[in-house]
């Protein structure tokens, strides 16, 4: 292998060693892409990189991949190639189960339930990646990032649990120290955006936004939108070193459909346009693009599966 070659597959993997944690890849999957990486001397860019590890992952399934979808001339122009690889990995991921046959369903059905209900679930947390993604990508004057370990106090959780009972704007006006190493709890955030130019701090709970939610569901979204606020501001202070003037807190609905409960509704966020607004660019273009591939994807994936006798 030239220099070249050994520094550009280098920094492959550095680049995608959180895209192939995403992705969930088993090991085998997993050598499959060292392997392309490695030994591969036609790849010039990532989205030949991910083009040829989906082939490979998918020609073990024992039929072919359905030719529509890994055309890397043609999604490189408007598809993000690391999301294109975790899209291709989920919906592998889901077509290599194999599924006890629901003898109230039948194999045929059962199988499309399995699809249905699985698609649904891996949608919801691909967004999750796709949304942070494009946030990242257009917003480069601000800082933007998840974390996956927010902690929260005790104290915030006493408050948030009283939800029904607490007055809104009471809950609001308390904000805590950060709790650091003495958090009771961890909760994950899946995006902050920090903007230096009026020193804000964001957080967004990411859900797809189109299944339902119970009461205790929403109860849950609402506790763990409480909890960000009343340690957002000591967060991004004491963790970040940020210079934070006024924080916001927010639960967005990819897909539009309202998830609070009146009395919260002015936390929501539904659908990218109403983001798009809010941040005053166009996010919305890049995620719907990325929703028509998992979705056409999807639609090639159940035409061409074989269900297993």
């Amino acid at each position: 292998m030239t220099d070249e070659k050994l520094k550009f597959t280098i920094r492959l993997v550095d680049q995608n060693e959180q895209v192939l944690k995403r992705a969930s890849l088993s090991e085998e999957d997993y050598n499959i892409f060292n392997n392309v990486i490695k030994s591969d001397p036609s790849i010039q860019n990532l989205a030949q990189l991910m083009d040829k590890v989906s082939r490979k992952i998918w020609k073990k399934q024992n039929y072919d991949p359905p030719k529509t979808i890994f055309e890397p001339e043609t999604l490189a122009k408007t598809l993000d190639a690391e999301i294109k690889f975790i899209i291709d990995a989920k919906l592998q991921k889901l077509f290599s189960k194999i599924k006890p046959v629901d003898p109230g369903l039948g194999k045929n059905l059962t199988y499309w339930h399995l699809w249905l209900h699985g698609a649904s679930i891996a949608q919801g947390q691909i967004l999750e990646d796709i949304v942070l993604r494009v946030v990242k990508n257009k917003l480069s004057n601000c800082m933007v990032w998840e974390d996956k370990e927010f902690p929260i106090s005790q104290r915030a959780l006493t408050i948030s649990a009283d939800q029904n009972n607490q007055n809104k704007n009471d809950v609001l006006e308390v904000l805590l120290p950060y709790p650091g190493n003495d958090a009771t709890q961890k909760i994950q955030i899946d995006m902050m955006i920090y903007n230096p130019e009026d020193k804000s701090l964001s957080s967004f709970e990411i859900k797809r936004g189109w299944g339902v939610h119970d009461r205790q569901k929403k109860q849950k979204i609402v506790s763990d939108l409480l909890n960000t606020h009343m340690h957002l501001k000591s967060y991004g202070i004491a963790k970040h070193k940020l210079d934070v003037k006024k924080t916001n807190t927010f639960v967005l609905s990819v897909l539009g459909k309202e998830l609070m409960p009146p009395k919260w509704r002015n936390f929501s966020i539904n659908g990218m346009k109403e983001l798009d607004n809010y941040l005053h660019t166009n996010i919305s273009d890049d995620v719907q693009n990325s929703l028509n591939y998992f979705i056409s994807s999807l639609e090639d994936h159940v035409k061409n599966y074989k269900i297993p006798n």
